[in-house]
């Protein structure tokens, strides 16, 4: 356990280009992966007990983390997202499950890495919005003790893991700027098995349990994920993360690695039948089109007209906002639903509005027995007035970040970043209007890590004229240039 008591992040296996000398973080990662994919598969044939499944998947993590703990957060990252496939509802998790094991593992040895890094007086001062978003977290923590309610106190336990990984990838960024290039890896890798399975769902109908989604439209895609939903948001993260990527100077040689991602994630965003993730889109490419490439602008009313026209079912999707609220129908009106269902729990929120109730203690309350369906709503009424305050200044401090490294760095790989973060923040935080994603762990790993590297170049956009990918010279009001491979022009 030297390396996680010690601190050390074993720098030498990690160049300043972002890539592993010998390797062994390759080595490492594929080692894992092999690990859960066993663990997965007999769980899923039931030729093992999940008991079992989780304990082959946290020995190998645990391993890796001993060894390397840089390796371990790539690891982590890389399987994270396909073992929700374990479990069939966010509240009734075994304590026994593969994800939950690996949350508890992130938990107990990111800490131990971050006392033993301050310990070794390394760690590095957190940034403004990581410090807002920590506050957040600590506030939750107070909601969910004072709720007494297993529930709660479990979903506060996972998202203090994702907090804990959030201030860690900042420690280890701001250490090596080129591992952000191994991160951005690691997150597309972890889109195989919930891609894969979501397509065997899709030209399968009725090989799997969809669960209860009367919206008119059957065999909604959730690959291995709770819920349609949780997919969709899923997929618009590796469609912006993949996207951008294909801009910066180290995976320009791997564009149709990019390409083949973006191709894969958008018929299975639109598979999931998610209004609000569709919505998400839009908004996150209107931002694109006017911070970086206005024809894009042009290409997204193009794209709508062509779906609307030769995808039916989703003109069908958002006819069903004009039906009648019936519980009873196979086609209620959802959104109708949701305010309907917000107007009900808000006074909940208003009897214990320092603490609210709890997260996840709605889906617990008779009479009532769903989630909020909201970020923005949940933050306030099972959390209490503080986090909902903690949260808005968190994505304010976010947004100030972001817009500081897009505005003022040197770099064109940085600026690029910038706008990545941007898109998964603006469309986590759209989507989320009306969708229950707070308390989703599986979305919040691959989502901070281009928030976290934005974070950190933040302090200091100036000094980021090259993070350790070779990144051409540019003017500050330019991204790229005609000659650069991928080179797009940025707006101010």
């Amino acid at each position: 356990m030297v390396q996680v008591f010690s601190g050390k992040s074993n720098s030498p296996a990690v160049r300043s280009d972002g890539r592993g000398g010998r390797s062994d973080s390759v080595i490492l990662i594929i080692g894992v992966v092999l690990t859960a994919g066993v663990a997965l598969s007999a769980s899923v044939s039931s030729l093992l007990p999940g008991a079992v499944a989780a304990g082959l998947v946290v020995c190998g993590v645990v391993i890796v983390a001993m060894r390397d703990f840089w390796s371990f957060i790539l690891l982590v990252l890389a399987v994270r997202p396909a073992l929700d496939a374990f479990t069939s509802d966010v509240t009734t998790k075994s304590a026994l499950d593969p994800s939950a094991a690996v949350g508890v593992a992130v938990l107990g040895l990111t800490a131990l890495w971050l006392i033993g890094r301050r310990r070794s007086g390394k760690l590095v001062r957190i940034s403004v919005p990581t410090a807002a978003i920590s506050a957040m977290m600590a506030f939750i923590l107070v909601s969910s003790i004072t709720s007494m309610e297993f529930a709660s106190i479990t979903i506060a336990v996972k998202l203090l893991s994702v907090t804990l990984l959030l201030v860690a990838l900042e420690q280890l960024f701001a250490e090596e700027r080129g591992r952000i290039n191994q991160a951005i890896a690691a997150v597309l890798i972890s889109a195989v098995v919930p891609f894969l399975m979501a397509f065997k769902q899709a030209v399968s109908p009725g090989s799997y349990d969809p669960g209860y989604h009367p919206i008119g439209v059957t065999d909604r895609v959730q690959g291995s994920f709770v819920h349609p939903s949780v997919l969709a948001a899923f997929c618009l993260i590796i469609l912006w993360i993949a996207f951008m990527s294909q801009y910066l100077s180290q995976w320009a040689g791997r564009r149709w690695l990019l390409v083949l991602a973006c191709v894969t994630a958008t018929p299975l965003l639109v598979l999931t039948y998610t209004r609000g993730a569709w919505i998400a889109l839009v908004a996150g490419v209107i931002y694109l089109g006017v911070v970086l490439k206005p024809k894009l602008l042009a290409g997204l009313g193009l794209a709508v007209v062509l779906v609307l026209l030769l995808v039916p079912s989703v003109t069908t999707r958002f006819s069903d906002l004009q039906s009648t609220n019936d519980s009873v129908t196979n086609t209620p009106n959802s959104m109708a639903w949701r305010v309907q269902y917000w107007q009900h729990i808000l006074p909940f929120g208003e009897r214990s509005p320092l603490t609210g109730v709890g997260l996840g203690v709605m889906r617990q309350t008779p009479n009532y027995g769903f989630e909020p369906h909201s970020i923005y709503v949940q933050s306030f009424v099972e959390g209490g007035v503080f986090v909902s305050l903690t949260l808005l200044i968190s994505m304010i401090a976010g947004a100030v970040a972001i817009r500081k490294v897009r505005k003022y760095s040197g770099s064109h790989d940085a600026r690029i970043l910038a706008v990545m973060a941007a898109g998964v923040g603006i469309s986590f935080l759209v989507h989320g209007t009306t969708d229950n994603l707070l308390t989703q762990a599986p979305l919040l790993y691959p989502l901070v890590v281009p928030l976290s590297w934005v974070f950190v170049a933040a302090r200091s956009p100036q000094d980021f004229d090259d993070y350790g990918v070779a990144a051409p010279d540019t003017d500050a009001d330019e991204v790229g240039s005609a000659e650069e491979p991928g080179a797009i022009p940025m707006l101010s």
